[in-house]
């Protein structure tokens, strides 16, 4: 699948696949919702990266040093909820360190 979509109408089609991420939704939707995803990361990794992370953090963000201002997410955003395992799912295999590394090289 190919997709063509400028950063508005990415961030508009990401937000209406986000709720199939649940847990409580069907597997089929929920797998569907996860390929769209990769799709969508591919077109944006930063954007969805930021929308992914709002919604369910597994780690805290630190700055790197002090004269960085912290980055605020809500409390949600960090404990474990419906979307854990699914987003969790998607930092695997888009944003491990080990990716990023390659990436950089």
């Amino acid at each position: 699948m190919q997709l063509s979509l400028d950063r508005n109408h990415l961030d508009q089609v990401a937000r209406l696949c986000v709720p199939y991420l649940s847990d409580s939704q069907p597997q089929a939707l929920q797998q569907a919702s996860l390929e769209s995803f990769s799709q969508f990361v591919s077109l944006d990794a930063d954007a969805m990266w930021l929308l992914l992370t709002y919604i369910y953090s597994p780690w805290c963000l630190e700055t790197p040093g002090p004269e960085f201002v912290p980055v605020k997410l809500p409390t949600d955003a960090i404990k474990k909820n419906t979307f854990s395992s699914n987003i969790s799912r998607i930092f695997q295999l888009h944003y491990s360190l080990e990716k990023l590394d390659t990436l950089k090289n």
